[in-house]
């Protein structure tokens, strides 16, 4: 019976979230946001789990990671389980500031968003790529791929993410490591600059 209930449930968010297909190569659209955040978890484990090379369906996640509480959504941990049995490799990490980092994995990253509720909390996937100041998020609530700059983005972080990697990780370096302030570098510089000028003064004086 519950099976029935189940599929029923994703037989229904499936026809909300998207309103069709304009060409066969078309990405669909989102209907009703509301219904398409329902089941992020399990959406952006089976886009993680599509970027290793595995397909799963995603009625076979939500039963195993957000069933039967669906309307609870979905915790990290229960993302970080069913990736793991699935031979991915997890590292959960938690931030205070999404400024003061950069991102530098070659792997996606689940990153959890902050909401008004804890209903309207949202995950979503962080992509590789080769610029450390624009973010390229994947979001299961249009089912795009985006780019937007991280300065502004990070404001809308938890904290909270899941590392993901084909090899086991004993730390989150491979994925994360402070943002350098360019202003400290350059406080830095000038005060490097103002003491040679001074020595140079002192030595110039002796001579």
């Amino acid at each position: 019976m519950s099976k029935i209930v189940l599929a029923l449930v994703i037989m229904v968010w499936c026809q909300g979230v998207v309103l069709g297909q304009q060409t066969p190569g078309d990405e669909k659209s989102v209907r009703d946001d509301r219904t398409a955040t329902q089941f992020c978890g399990p959406c952006c484990v089976q886009y993680v789990l599509k970027a290793f090379g595995q397909s799963h369906d995603v009625d076979e996640l939500i039963r195993e990671i957000q069933w039967p509480e669906s309307e609870h959504g979905a915790t990290l941990d229960s993302l970080s389980k069913a990736l793991s049995r699935r031979g991915v490799h997890v590292f959960p990490a938690n931030v205070q500031n999404g400024r003061d980092v950069e991102l530098i994995s070659r792997f996606p990253i689940i990153l959890h968003l902050n909401g008004k509720a804890e209903m309207d909390a949202h995950y979503v996937v962080w992509l590789p790529s080769e610029s450390m100041e624009i973010a390229t998020i994947w979001d299961p609530a249009t089912r795009k791929t985006f780019e937007l700059e991280w300065d502004a983005y990070s404001t809308t972080l938890s904290g909270a993410m899941l590392l993901t990697s084909p090899d086991p990780q004993s730390s989150p370096d491979f994925a994360i490591r402070p943002r350098t302030d360019p202003q400290a570098i350059w406080a830095s510089v000038t005060f490097a600059l103002t003491a040679l000028g001074l020595l140079t003064i002192c030595f110039a004086r002796k001579v």
